[in-house]
């Protein structure tokens, strides 16, 4: 099972990201007018990225990227806009055509996210990740989501292996998956946990996207946001960026306004994390009827907590009190 198979409506931490990745485009859009873009994605049978950045920015030229005949006849289905295109094709098919695409959608610009929700092919995906690197322009936004677990690394624990060796063996492996993107630097191996898994496939993100510019010298990426979160089965790690004229990187800074976002960040070496808590809605409305207290006042009022160590409680709280505005609302309704 894969994250891509996890229902959207328990994914509460993806849906978090999502907003962020709207915040961001909206401070894009400061900058350029994004109404204009081309955005492609891979949107699922759903669509709900491709409704979510229509509704926030306005854009209409959207396009679902599909290889699965099942998801594909389903996105067919639910297409919400007669605007919304639906293309039966690989990420690699599409990234060789994307030239012709942005023609005939009359589209100087686009938005990509690249969401590879499997762990089967990393070094292949990492070489997608170069190649739409080498093709984008300034202006273009480039997303991409990777697997960040290190369970999916292919290797289990052994009777009476210590920790140690475990994680030394996994740092082999993550070697052997990540081929020549992998760290020049070599990680230390204790750093083989899930968190330190989702360092080093930032390390391999950067070092396709600058290969992948090796022949734009006057091009630089500007990552915008670096997460890791939890779909419900796999660590996730996504990153959104730009492709700027390197002479024009600071004048984007002040009239994007990116330096005013706590969630946005130009930093390689950070990654925040997005958990949150499973929450009901009556234990949500206690906590925001105090939300202008401090969390450790609202946890003194709440008739219980989150984990039988009150320290890992509080901090829960935080996690939510940090995103509670983007938490998203799932409600029955009755037709």
């Amino acid at each position: 099972m894969s994250g891509q198979d996890v229902p959207y409506y328990l994914r509460p931490n993806k849906h978090v990201e999502r907003q962020i990745f709207l915040d961001i485009l909206s401070h894009i859009n400061r900058w350029t007018n994004l109404k204009e873009y081309l955005y492609a994605s891979m949107g699922g049978k759903h669509l709900e990225d491709l409704k979510a950045v229509y509704s926030a920015l306005g854009v209409k030229n959207l396009l679902s990227i599909e290889c699965n005949h099942v998801t594909y006849e389903r996105q067919m289905f639910n297409r919400p806009f007669s605007f919304l295109d639906c293309l039966k094709t690989t990420t690699g098919e599409f990234i060789a055509q994307l030239d012709k695409i942005l023609e005939e959608k009359k589209a100087n610009n686009c938005i990509v996210w690249l969401d590879y929700a499997s762990a089967k092919n990393r070094q292949g995906q990492l070489q997608e990740v170069e190649t739409i690197a080498s093709k984008l322009a300034k202006n273009d936004i480039l997303k991409i989501t990777l697997n960040a677990s290190r369970k999916t690394l292919g290797a289990d624990k052994e009777d009476n292996e210590s920790e140690d060796d475990f994680q030394r063996r996994l740092l082999e492996k993550a070697k052997a998956k990540l081929g020549a993107y992998f760290p020049g630097h070599i990680p230390d191996h204790s750093r083989m946990t899930d968190s330190g898994f989702a360092e080093i496939v930032s390390h391999a993100s950067k070092a396709a996207i600058l290969k992948g510019l090796a022949g734009s010298p006057n091009l630089s990426f500007l990552p915008l946001g670096q997460f890791r979160y939890n779909d419900g089965y796999h660590w996730m790690y996504t990153m959104t960026g730009i492709f700027l004229d390197r002479e024009k990187e600071e004048e984007f800074r002040e009239r994007s306004g990116i330096e005013d976002s706590d969630f946005i960040s130009t930093d390689w070496q950070l990654i925040t994390e997005i958990a949150l808590p499973d929450l009901s809605l009556r234990e949500r409305m206690e906590i925001d009827l105090n939300i202008h207290l401090r969390p450790d006042e609202i946890h003194a009022k709440l008739p219980f907590g989150f984990d039988s160590n009150p320290e890992r409680s509080v901090d829960t709280l935080k996690r939510y009190i940090k995103h509670y505005k983007r938490y998203p609302n799932f409600v029955r309704a009755v037709f």
